[in-house]
């Protein structure tokens, strides 16, 4: 039977934030959400080198929840099932910060708006945007216009849980402080299950070892590099190949081979997003992002 992790976590520990996996390697039935975890942590990554200005962690009473992406000056973009934790009035969002705690710039939630198509119980779909109590000077993300083939070496981002290799163990349940990557590349969709090859990208660790995006990561970004410059193709959305709760189960399939994440393509999903501004009545901000993301790829 197919598990949410959003569900699993909220049962061991109403602490986490959690992401929610994308499939099962088995026939399974989706499920709902439960309570305000939703998020996944990189693990087997590293320690960020640098950080990027529009790389975001949502936080919600002091803890991060979910990462994003700022794509305007007072617009972030990340999964839609996240928006459980972002409240308006309580949550903030830092932005361009190594450390989740300090730094960068932290500001309030104005107003939310997920993808119409996207449901708790579903998994395709899954993005959303969050408008910012006011606008940041940080530089936005550029955004991808298409998805990036099989092959294609790619970079993950987020402050998710580093350790899976014990669910029951609290240890395990800790976001690391310093933003964590990992480099990836982008595989067959084969490989993935309950994935929409069209719209999704399956994504495994590119040094074939067992490391992949987890607890805490849900929202945060997969890009490319392109024409020197790092460019989102893709929002974290959960577990490419199993939905069970055990030991790896964010880095191993179930047979326990190396274990693929699903991350909705943005590319595909441009013009929801720039809807969804409109909805929220930023119409500048929306034509904004049609003009910067022609020049993209």
């Amino acid at each position: 039977m197919r598990t949410s992790f959003r569900r699993v976590f909220a049962v061991l520990a109403a602490s986490m934030a959690v992401l929610i996996p994308s499939a099962a390697s088995v026939a399974a039935a989706p499920v709902g959400q439960s309570g305000d975890d939703v998020s996944p942590f990189i693990i087997g990554g590293d320690d960020a080198k640098r950080a990027r200005s529009w790389m975001a962690s949502i936080q919600l009473g002091d803890r991060h929840r979910c990462g994003g992406e700022l794509i305007r000056p007072q617009w972030v973009l990340t999964a839609a099932h996240c928006l459980v934790a972002v409240k308006p009035g309580e949550t903030k969002v830092r932005i361009g910060s190594l450390d989740r705690t300090k730094g960068g710039v932290l500001v309030g939630v104005k107003k939310t708006k997920a993808h119409p198509e996207w449901i708790p119980e579903g998994d395709h779909n899954d993005i959303a945007v969050i408008q910012l109590d006011r606008p940041v000077w940080n530089k936005p993300v550029a955004l991808s216009r298409g998805l990036p083939k099989a092959g294609t070496p790619t970079r993950i981002l987020g402050w998710g849980k580093d350790c899976d290799s014990n669910p029951d163990d609290p240890a395990c349940w800790k976001n690391p402080v310093n933003l964590q990557e990992l480099a990836t590349v982008v595989t067959l969709a084969s490989k993935c299950g309950w994935f929409d090859p069209k719209s999704e990208i399956c994504t495994v660790s590119r040094d074939g070892q067992n490391k992949q995006a987890c607890v805490g990561d849900s929202g945060g970004p997969q890009v490319e590099e392109q024409h020197g410059r790092e460019v989102l193709v893709g929002v974290t959305r959960g577990d490419g190949d199993d939905g069970e709760m055990r030991p790896n189960v964010c880095t191993t399939n179930p047979q326990g081979g190396q274990g693929a994440g699903v991350w909705t393509g943005v590319g595909p999903h441009l013009h929801v997003v720039k809807k969804l501004m409109r909805d929220c009545g930023d119409f500048d901000d929306a034509e904004a992002l049609e003009r910067d993301s022609r020049a993209v790829a």
